[in-house]
């Protein structure tokens, strides 16, 4: 009885250690704006819209507070995160020029390659300092993504991007030195996975595929650089 008893408690330890290793500490954000939640691990420099002065995060990355405002504004970024370990960030879009889209969740695999090959090459080509890499596509519990590997000049950068409530939004993750590893891929991931959209709008218009890609390609980020400085 004893040996089962420690068998048991032997595999409740290790069940535990699997779950905390599933599931790492992190902080979750609330954006209004987007209807949405995300969960944005301990080891980044988070900035929100409307970055204080007296932000610690603007001394470790010699930042700039009005700049770095007026960045995100333009940009449309309502979370900047930094990581001082490999130079990563992690940034939120939104768009609401995709309202006739609504939600990839309702387009097939084949609707939603034609829609990626379409921003592919429009974004792409002659004077476009994009590459891509390729693309690939993912499931949410609540949406789709299309996933994006592309590089500009140095910056390699893979980008999870979807139509959700008529809105564009995408979470990018940057490396300014090398490719991102696959802990790095498996971190945006988890990322990603940790979305819960706590308000789901009604579409007010038909979605069809001619429209969804003219808005997909439209607004698409064309990526402007904003390169922290060590």
């Amino acid at each position: 009885m004893k040996k089962v008893l420690l068998l048991l408690t032997c595999c409740l330890f290790i069940l535990s250690i699997s779950v905390l290793y599933a599931a790492p500490q992190g902080n979750t954000y609330t954006i209004d704006d987007m209807y949405m939640k995300i969960n944005i691990p301990e080891k980044f420099f988070v900035f929100t819209p409307g970055v204080p002065h007296d932000n610690p995060g603007l001394d470790e990355f010699e930042l700039n507070a009005d700049d770095l405002n007026a960045f995100m504004k333009e940009s449309g970024i309502y979370i900047y995160a930094l990581s001082l370990e490999c130079e990563l960030n992690v940034i939120m879009h939104s768009d609401n020029s995709t309202e006739k889209i609504f939600s990839f969740s309702e387009y097939s695999d084949d609707k939603l390659k034609i829609i990626a090959d379409e921003i592919i090459k429009s974004t792409s080509g002659g004077d476009s300092p994009l590459t891509y890499y390729g693309y690939s596509l993912y499931s949410h519990k609540q949406t789709r993504f299309i996933v994006f590997d592309l590089k500009q000049e140095d910056i390699y950068t893979r980008q999870f991007y979807t139509v959700h409530n008529g809105q564009s939004i995408s979470i990018d993750l940057r490396s300014y030195s090398s490719n991102l590893s696959d802990d790095q891929k498996d971190m945006q991931r988890g990322i990603v996975e940790s979305i819960e959209f706590i308000k789901t709008l009604t579409p007010n218009s038909n979605n069809t595929l001619i429209i969804a890609i003219a808005a997909a390609v439209a607004a698409i980020i064309l990526f402007v650089i904003f390169k922290p400085r060590r």
